[in-house]
């Protein structure tokens, strides 16, 4: 469970960092768009800007907790059924018997491909 856990934390981690390069992104289009109603824009970012934060919470408290759930042992095909996208679970959930493990964990979050639903 212990790893689940920091495996979860180091994508929520990752998340929030692509949420920060969306603000930025967002905030330079914005500027050079000219849009002119400045008060739904702001309220956009700002919005990404909260979901960044909490990610980035999230994150510090799952890895705070993660070394008191070592003796726990998860049922990995109950949790699997939990994540719908196939690159998250493989990346976070330990390979079950007859599954290759994911050793595609990204270093730079920037570098992370799509995942087509």
């Amino acid at each position: 469970m212990r790893v689940i856990l920091e495996k979860t934390a180091h994508e929520l981690q990752n998340t929030s960092q692509r949420c920060t390069a969306l603000q930025w992104s967002m905030s330079a289009l914005l500027e050079n768009a000219h849009h002119p109603d400045i008060a739904t824009e702001l309220h956009l970012l700002q919005d990404i800007d909260r979901i960044q934060q909490e990610l980035k919470d999230i994150s510090a408290l799952l890895l705070s907790i993660a070394p008191t759930t070592s003796t726990i042992t998860p049922i990995v095909e109950h949790l699997a059924g939990s994540i719908k996208l196939d690159s998250l679970r493989a990346r976070i959930l330990p390979a079950t018997a007859g599954e290759a493990p994911c050793t595609d964990m990204p270093s730079d979050p920037n570098d992370v491909d799509i995942t087509w639903f």
